[in-house]
């Protein structure tokens, strides 16, 4: 069974959430306290992976309403979740051979549960298709069929063979098996107790479900005993099921070094899948230690026997107590052995809720998260999960990206809401997202195995313009293994590469200055990320120390780009010579400006780029000078090209 939608009511802070469809990868994007982890508990309550969290309470109703729906809870409990399940094929061959084949009017089930905590299915039966099943399967002659022609219920069908005067034995072996089959005359309560066993469990897990640090074995089985087990308890009791082993034997003290043996083999297992994902520090491993318990330590750790686990770091060589390590280190390696628990259930499956699964990780740590979960859960499992860090968000899954907000009208609450075909429009909600997209766009732009970092986007323009024009007379012009990245100067070269570069890219500068600060520089080089002689100017191709990538134009045919951008009088604006102290072209453009009327336009370096692309057509035989600035960018281009051979 695939999930494909869930709607919360009545829960802690949600009123409605309305319905909100699920992919196989869901992510609820929202900021603090907007309803992200009621939306999950609510929705785990389903069908749980431990039975004892099955129930809802009625503290958790909502409190604004509860004077309200107290009068009427006993009467009338309110529905709190609803999920609409897609049946798989072998959920239909399953209900097939209880009811016959193609006994589903939709593949559709929807499955709720309310304060009753009484689980509700409704289950669209072709009950006409049932009755023909039965009533084939009962391989009864012609004349027997007749009276059973008109018959389209399991009901109509028991009352119609019981009202026969003289059955025959293959009609009342066929009234016998339906009654049997039927008790209640309706094949839904069949159909309800087939898919029942055949419900995905939801696993949930949280920051606070972490393996203890220590557990006392006599607690632990005071607390089975009582049937009081916690969360923790069942993960520390997953572990020892790894470890082929349980509670009960843990009782005889000659099986303590055979139980540490299998937990350190267990950890070893779980350890290497968890560095596999772990970046940060390959050096961990976990180790499992089972002592007498000292008089003097705090209860229960002070009798019986007491098992610790400790973390191991090679590159230090010292051991810390398990919750003296990282949080993330802990919350992966606790997660893994849940996993591991289920992966070992061939008989159900399972949707998994992870909530903040980044919460105690560092940047690249949630990056490997996410590939963790693309690479070994999506195979096997729907995955639910809250967030809001943009490192969290798949950018290659935005389809299943939901938007949590709680909301407001004027002085009326309305509670959580999921955005679903519209995410919120709240800038807050939607910064996760837009900084993981705004990261995804800088990323790929320069993951090109050669970048050509350039100040500004008129650059990219003006270099690509150029090089189609020179490309049209068969001559040098721009490789196309070039990805070009406006950046805003050599200033930002070294933030710029620092976060998106690697050693396996080489990156090449056309700029028009010098950095304020020269040593910046100097980590790329002894890093690898740029190479000396990596760094062009316009000015070793114009005359001109300052020159700019509108200097290899020449100043008839930039002044002929920015009067038709601006419709202005091309007079006014460049001379055809420059004197002793002229600025470059852009700044004396903007100079000009500058002395306009207030309402004339401001200068913008990107619309005559902009305008040149825009009028290709008739600008390519109006142009003045063109051949000279085409053989100016030509030596540009072609130095360039000379770096991917570099």
């Amino acid at each position: 069974m695939i999930l494909e939608s869930v709607r919360v009511e009545n829960f802690k802070c949600i009123d409605d959430s309305t319905e909100f469809s699920i992919r196989s990868l869901t992510g609820l994007v929202g900021k603090n306290e907007s309803g992200k982890t009621a939306l999950l508990k609510a929705l785990y309550r389903v069908s749980p992976i431990i039975a004892t969290d099955a129930s809802f309470s009625d503290i958790e109703y909502p409190r604004r309403r509860w004077a309200a729906y107290r009068q009427r809870r006993r009467q009338t409990p309110d529905r709190a979740v609803t999920t609409s399940w897609r049946l798989e094929d072998a959920d239909a061959d399953a209900l097939a051979e209880v009811l016959g084949p193609d006994v589903l009017a939709t593949p559709k089930v929807v499955v709720s549960k309310g304060y009753d905590n009484r689980l509700r299915w409704l289950v669209d039966i072709d009950e006409r298709r049932v009755v023909s099943n039965l009533v084939r399967n009962a391989k009864l002659e012609a004349a027997e069929l007749h009276s059973l022609w008109s018959v389209t219920t399991v009901a109509e069908l028991v009352r119609t063979l019981h009202g026969l005067e003289s059955p025959t034995p293959a009609q009342a072996a066929l009234l016998a098996h339906v009654q049997q089959r039927f008790p209640r005359g309706t094949p839904n309560e069949q159909a309800i107790a087939v898919l029942e066993t055949r419900l995905p469990r939801f696993l949930y897990f949280a920051e606070y479900h972490r393996l203890p640090a220590e557990v006392s074995i006599d607690e632990l089985m005071r607390r089975k005993a009582s049937n009081q087990l916690t969360v923790v308890d069942s993960i520390f009791l997953a572990l020892l099921e790894l470890a082929n082993t349980s509670p009960e034997e843990l009782q005889e003290i000659d099986q303590f070094e055979y139980l540490v043996a299998e937990l350190e083999s267990v950890s070893q297992r779980i350890s290497r899948e968890v560095l596999e994902y772990w970046s940060q520090d390959k050096s961990l491993e976990v180790d499992f230690r089972c002592d007498a318990a000292r008089p003097q330590d705090p209860p229960p750790f002070n009798t019986g026997y007491v098992l610790r686990t400790r973390i191991r770091n090679r590159r230090h060589n010292v051991t810390l107590s398990f919750d003296e390590r990282s949080a993330g280190f802990i919350w992966f390696f606790s997660f893994l052995i849940w996993l591991s628990h289920i992966r070992r259930d061939q008989a159900h499956d399972y949707v998994i809720l992870l909530d903040e699964p980044g919460l105690g990780l560092h940047a690249r740590a949630q990056l490997d998260m996410m590939r963790f979960i693309r690479e070994r859960l999506l195979p096997a499992y729907q995955v639910i999960y809250t967030t809001h860090s943009p490192f969290m968000i798949d950018t290659d899954h935005l389809d299943g990206l939901r938007t949590v907000e709680d909301m407001s009208d004027g002085d009326t609450v309305l509670g959580t809401k999921v955005g679903d075909r519209f995410l919120s429009t709240d800038p807050d909600t939607l910064f996760p997202i837009r900084a993981a997209m705004a990261y995804d766009v800088a990323k790929r732009a320069v993951t090109a195995p050669q970048t050509l970092l350039v100040d500004r986007p008129s650059d990219v323009l003006y270099l690509k313009w150029f090089s189609r024009e020179l490309q049209l007379q068969g001559r040098e012009h721009l490789d196309p293994d070039w990805s070009i990245v406006p950046i805003g100067g050599l200033d930002s070269i070294a933030p710029f590469a620092t976060l998106f570069a690697d050693q396996s890219q080489k990156i090449a500068v056309l700029t028009d200055g010098l950095m304020s600060h020269p040593r910046r520089l100097e980590g790329l080089w002894e890093r690898g990320l740029l190479q000396f002689g990596r760094i062009l100017r316009p000015a070793l191709y114009v005359d001109r120390e300052d020159g700019q990538v509108e200097d290899l134009m020449g100043r008839r045919l930039y002044r002929e780009l920015v009067t038709g951008a601006y419709g202005l009088k091309e007079s006014t604006i460049l001379a055809d010579e420059p004197g002793e102290e002229t600025p470059r072209v852009v700044a004396e453009v903007e100079r000009h400006f500058a002395s306009m009327p207030p309402w004339a336009p401001r200068f913008d370096s990107f619309a005559p780029a902009s305008y040149l692309f825009e009028n290709t057509a008739t600008l390519r035989v109006a142009l003045p000078e063109l051949d000279a600035a085409l053989d100016r960018f030509e030596k540009l281009l072609r130095d360039l090209n000379s770096l991917l051979t570099d």
